[in-house]
């Protein structure tokens, strides 16, 4: 889709490529280059993992390059840290780790939270380096999952215990943060709760790529259902929903699940015009 908009586009993930078939599935998906540890060499590491910040480094190294090479107009960059990956037993300690008020904490709730303080700091150099660049430049960051630490932490940032869970407070266990930032002024407006697959809708918008018919049916989906996920999804009045139950909702979704898998597995019976950029 980008490319046709004049992008170069990039995936990165600083680790070995064959984690989740990522060597497979990026050229799938219509990345021209897809960069993993063995094509950037030794990088600074944090509790046995690539940093945030080496990595956030090779980042604009290849935004460098991408800018000396003038070989396209635009460019995409997908990256996937793994500084704070799982487990969290190492022993590593940052300074001025932030501290867990609710109570007493465990060896892994510590090293995670000082793994947090790190990741901080490289986004803000992140940040300083593209706030200097004159080219526009859209930044959206989001987590993939909650850690996995120890449950007696994680019922007392809950306040309640996986057994007690209202389906709402249950989707809450699947809730990570996003943030977009741009070096140029966007539209002041408070991020609402969203789900992975509106986000990427969103961030064309701030772009100024139109959307697609695809695009567009997504765009209305989610006001009828701002979240939308494995686990459950959410109505436009907050209420969460479990997929295991029937409601009047289910006609809209079965069109949206046929409209998803004909887009990513159709082949042949594809339709194509739907999800391709408008002309």
């Amino acid at each position: 889709y980008l490319k046709q908009y004049g992008y170069e586009t990039l995936a990165c993930h600083f680790a070995s490529g064959s984690n989740w078939n990522r060597d497979q599935v990026y050229p799938l998906l219509g990345f021209d280059t897809f960069l993993t540890d063995t094509d950037v060499g030794e990088l600074e590491e944090i509790h046995g993992y690539p940093s945030a910040q080496a990595d956030y480094e090779e980042v604009c190294r290849q935004y460098e390059a991408w800018k000396d090479s003038g070989t396209s107009e635009h460019f995409f960059c997908f990256n996937v840290t793994i500084q704070n990956h799982g487990g969290y037993l190492s022993g590593y300690r940052s300074e001025d780790a932030p501290q867990y008020t609710g109570g007493q904490t465990s060896d892994d709730v510590e090293e995670y939270l000082s793994l947090l303080r790190e990741s901080d700091r490289a986004f803000e150099q992140l940040v300083n380096y593209f706030e200097q660049e004159e080219e526009p430049t859209v930044i959206l960051m989001f987590g993939d999952h909650q850690p996995s630490v120890e449950q007696e932490f994680l019922d007392k940032a809950y306040g309640v215990t996986q057994d007690q869970m209202t389906m709402e407070q249950y989707m809450g266990r699947y809730q990570t943060p996003f943030l977009i930032w741009a070096n140029y002024p966007l539209p002041q407006t408070e991020l609402p709760v969203s789900s992975l697959n509106f986000l990427g809708q969103r961030l064309l918008s701030l772009s100024g790529i139109r959307n697609s018919v695809y695009g567009d049916y997504l765009s209305g989906f989610e006001q009828q259902f701002p979240v939308f996920t494995f686990v459950g999804y959410m109505d436009a009045d907050g209420k969460a929903y479990s997929h295991l139950e029937s409601n009047r909702y289910d006609p809209m979704i079965e069109d949206y699940r046929a409209f998803a898998y004909n887009n990513l597995f159709g082949a042949q019976q594809r339709c194509g015009s739907f999800f391709q950029p408008p002309q």
